[in-house]
């Protein structure tokens, strides 16, 4: 840890409202633009860097009316990392600072920004706030998106594409979807896709389960697991049966699959809700096997609630042998078992 100390006479309140402000110094031969670039830099770095300065901002180092001096000299990107710190604030914050951070939206003007930044909240897997409709509507809108960037040739121009477009879409058109998915080249686009679905509510893209089966067998390992998580997503059938047609036709994903469900990912609780729902579905077989994954990943993950039910299930048993039988090597040996366990 970094301590540091001087004997300065310290900052006073008045002073606490200026010292950003552009131009400002106390010194004789000073031109005052050191602590204002400081918070500039803040922003530009990316990091914690935009949370440090909207701090400031908020505590009153930085006036408002210095943000809206600024806003020309940062970066589009940085405006919108400023704007994220801003919609993750409490309301009154929002509230107090609101018309500043309306000005910093609208003073955007290039589409390029707009659309890497739609597509950082896909991969931040944050949602679009209805503040950010104060961007012009030009440069968010989903038609150009799909005219521009879906269009592309250029691989990572279009899942920049696909990523901003579903963020500014409830569903994006399952035809075009259906499109690249059979027409495209590169694994990375179709995965962006699936991950797109994923991320959707149960059921949105329904019409794609069987595009997405028939690429199934295809595809290699990384790009498969995506697609099946996909499949899952879309709702098409419940996931016992699921299962069943994967185990049929792409047999070498079920290793796969069952890693995935011991990670206890989103995809993997939909499984324990189908579990739930379907207990029977999961007695034998590569059923048997998906349910013992999430055993298993629950284990892992909460170990201390797991051996907690292990050692009331234990408990009840030594009471019960106690009860039907005086046998002393079952009670030593039970208790031994309560006893490890308690360790």
């Amino acid at each position: 840890m970094l301590r540091f100390k001087d004997n300065g006479r310290g900052i006073t309140e008045e002073e606490k409202q200026i010292i950003f402000t552009h131009g400002y110094t106390t010194k004789a031969e000073s031109h005052g633009f050191g602590l204002h670039n400081c918070a500039n830099y803040m922003v530009e770095m990316g990091g914690k860097g935009p949370h440090a300065a909207f701090l400031a901002l908020v505590q009153g180092y930085m006036p408002q009316k210095n943000l809206e001096k600024v806003r020309t000299r940062l970066s589009e990107a940085g405006r919108l990392a400023l704007t994220s710190q801003y919609i993750e604030a409490d309301p009154w914050v929002r509230l107090t600072l609101g018309h500043s951070f309306t000005l910093l939206l609208t003073s955007i003007k290039s589409r390029s920004s707009v659309i890497d930044y739609y597509a950082e909240l896909f991969d931040l897997q944050e949602g679009a706030d209805p503040f950010l409709h104060n961007i012009r509507p030009s440069l968010r809108d989903p038609k150009t998106i799909l005219k521009k960037e879906i269009a592309s040739r250029d691989t990572e121009t279009k899942i920049l594409g696909l990523k901003a477009l579903s963020m500014l879409l409830n569903r994006i058109p399952p035809k075009r979807l259906h499109t690249i998915l059979t027409q495209e080249e590169s694994p990375l686009v179709r995965i962006a896709i699936y991950q797109i679905i994923e991320n959707a509510s149960s059921g949105v893209y329904a019409d794609l389960f069987d595009p997405i089966l028939a690429l199934l067998p295809d595809t290699e390992d990384q790009e498969a697991l995506q697609a099946f998580k996909a499949l899952v997503a879309t709702g098409r059938h419940p996931v016992f049966h699921l299962i069943e047609i994967i185990n049929n036709k792409c047999p070498t994903l079920i290793p796969a699959v069952k890693h995935e469900v011991s990670s206890l990912s989103k995809t993997a609780f939909l499984f324990i809700q189908d579990i739930a729902l379907n207990p029977h579905q999961y007695t034998k077989g590569v059923h048997l096997e998906i349910n013992l994954a999430c055993i298993f990943g629950m284990i892992k993950k909460r170990p201390e609630r797991v051996a907690a039910i292990i050692l009331k299930f234990i408990k009840q048993c030594f009471f019960i042998v106690f009860k039907m039988n005086n046998n002393g090597f079952f009670i030593t040996l039970i208790g031994l078992i309560i006893m490890f366990c308690q360790i």
